[in-house]
């Protein structure tokens, strides 16, 4: 039997538990049907993820908005979009647009694994879950008045439903009456609560119970705070879209739509053309009396915006494109964290990679079928931050490294496993990284994957940090208390890297990777203006991590969902 096969007809029976375990009645608003050609609509959404669903869900609040939210992938109704710590097996499934970039010259010239949500719902829906929202250092230094991060707390707390009781949080920096459940990780594994204590006693730094409790982050260790609620995701998508909002006959949704380029006239968006599934020689044109909304993700975005005509007019010009308005920082200006882990193995099965064996993997789903209350109830569960030496020679205010955890031996993405052993990944993320790359599109076709150059290490400044972050790491891992359980060897860097720093600065090259944060490629002050509107039209917007004006020092679910919500209320004010 064909992979392909086998994965379909997998995915396929699994959809039958999902509808006793997740919220299958969704596919009873949402469908797969055309909407009819040359309908009009008030806004017309590009884009089902984080903040196209945060968008559909606050426009259509108002009954005179008829909103049509217009997704490229299936709808969000699969067991292990709700099973958190399987957010591993939608990697290369039908849920995602799994992307890689163009070989990277600073690391060793990988093509480096890019995985994106393509479901309703986006990344949300795949990804970890942490909740982390970054520095005010960050959104200060975008210099935007109205970007600032007093103002964007405003729209994080909007957001939020803290599931902490009120006088065990900082009210000041937590909402409680937002749509989207933020908690705490319950029965944080083994595993992880001995990494923590380990990272406390070996780099003497302080235990940290919220790392968004305060305006500028300070170095810490801990359990974060994750998008799950009752043991299973809590994706955007299930946060905004409720059946009460999925019931407003002026919201209408579909999924397997895909859009082909924006109709623009005197340089004024129109409306849509799309298509369903991959039909692209039948498309339906749709129009927008007052916007179109891309929330198309970091790469999709520029990409329409450059089939559409809005770009750089060499590129488009090189691919048989009218040039409409000549914008050269469409698609530049790409950025992600750069991630370099040691993958070490242990001498008992302390680990997630027990569940890849049978019968534990199939006992473990079905506890949590029945208890949502076990270890496949949590994602990722801990962070810290820290300065690297660098940092700390340069006297910087705030950390510029993040620890990462993964309780299973990851390797290539979670795609693989090694039969009989068991192990961890433990990291380094640079949180604010110099290097910036590109996206740029392949031809006219929009089935065609985008050109992607991540940039990695393309400034010295950040392999600099991560090394000297690495060398930190694995003074944790080989101290006395991760020592009781490891095993004496490595899976990652090789035996010589570990005494020869040579080596080791080869190793980091070879198996350094991003965290899946890509951010900027339609930046704010230089595609589109402060309120999101693309610079040189009328009637079309960008909400989405691309409008960042650089990466944030932290994982970027939530800032996306903010600058979703703060959309929202400049739409609605007319602006």
């Amino acid at each position: 039997m064909s992979q392909y096969l086998y994965s379909l007809l997998r995915f396929r029976s699994f959809n039958r538990l999902t509808r006793y375990h997740t919220n299958h009645g969704k596919t009873n608003f949402v469908t797969n049907s055309l909407i009819k050609n040359e309908e009009l609509f008030d806004y017309i959404i590009v884009g089902g993820g984080s903040a196209g669903c945060v968008l559909a869900s606050r426009l259509s609040e108002n009954p005179q908005n008829k909103v049509l939210l217009l997704e490229a992938g299936p709808v969000d109704n699969h067991l292990f979009i709700y099973v958190p710590a399987a957010f591993i097996k939608l990697f290369e499934s039908p849920y995602a647009f799994n992307y890689y970039s163009e070989p990277q010259k600073q690391a060793n010239n990988n093509k480096i694994f890019i995985p994106q949500g393509r479901v309703l719902g986006g990344s949300s829906s795949i990804n970890a879950m942490a909740y982390i929202r970054g520095s005010a250092y960050d959104y200060d230094s975008w210099g935007f008045k109205t970007w600032r991060f007093d103002e964007c707390l405003k729209y994080f707390k909007k957001a939020e439903a803290q599931q902490r009781k009120k006088d065990e949080i900082k009210q000041d920096f937590h909402g409680f009456e937002g749509l989207w459940k933020i908690g705490d990780i319950h029965k944080p594994h083994q595993l992880t609560q001995m990494v923590i204590k380990a990272v406390q006693e070996e780099m003497k730094i302080p235990l940290t119970r919220d790392f968004n409790d305060e305006k500028y982050q300070k170095e810490g260790v801990g359990l974060i705070q994750v998008n799950i609620a009752g043991g299973k995701r809590q994706s955007i998508s299930e946060a905004y879209l409720n059946e009460s909002v999925l019931r407003r006959p002026n919201l209408f949704i579909r999924v397997n739509q895909q859009v082909n380029k924006i109709i623009i006239k005197d340089k004024i968006a129109q409306g849509v053309e799309c298509f369903q599934g991959k039909n692209v020689g039948n498309p339906g044109r749709i129009w927008a009396s007052k916007e179109v909304i891309l929330s198309s993700g970091v790469f999709n975005s520029p990409k329409l915006l450059m089939l559409s005509g809005i770009g750089p007019k060499e590129t488009l010009n090189s691919k048989g494109i009218e040039c409409l308005i000549d914008s050269a920082d469409v698609g530049k200006n790409l950025q992600d964290h750069p991630l370099f882990s040691y993958v070490k193995y242990l001498k008992k099965p302390l680990s997630m990679d027990i569940l890849n064996r049978f019968p534990y993997n199939a006992l473990s789903l079905f506890q949590w079928l029945w208890t949502k209350n076990n270890d496949l109830s949590n994602a990722a569960e801990m962070a810290g931050n820290f300065k690297s030496a660098i940092a700390l020679q340069n006297n910087e205010p705030a950390p510029d490294l993040q620890i990462t955890l993964i309780k299973c031996l990851y390797i290539d993405h979670g795609k693989q496993s090694q039969s009989g052993r068991y192990g961890y990944a433990l990291g380094t993320m640079l949180l604010k990284p110099k290097s910036k790359g590109s996206v740029t599109i392949r031809s006219k076709n929009i089935l065609d994957p985008p050109i992607i150059d991540i940039g990695l290490f393309n400034d010295n400044d950040d392999f600099k940090r991560i090394f000297a972050g690495a060398k930190t790491i694995r003074k944790v891992i080989d101290g006395p208390l991760l020592s009781e359980v490891n095993d004496k060897d490595y899976l990652v860097p090789s035996e010589k890297a570990l005494v020869d720093d040579e080596e080791l600065e080869k190793d980091i090259r070879k198996n350094a990777q991003t965290l899946y944060h890509p951010t900027s490629t339609c930046a704010m002050g230089k595609v589109v203006d402060e309120k999101l509107r693309v610079m040189g039209m009328k009637g079309l917007r960008v909400v989405d991590g691309s409008v960042l004006p650089e990466l944030v020092r932290a994982n970027t679910n939530a800032p996306i969902v903010m600058i979703a919500e703060k959309a929202a209320d400049i739409i609605k004010e007319g602006d």
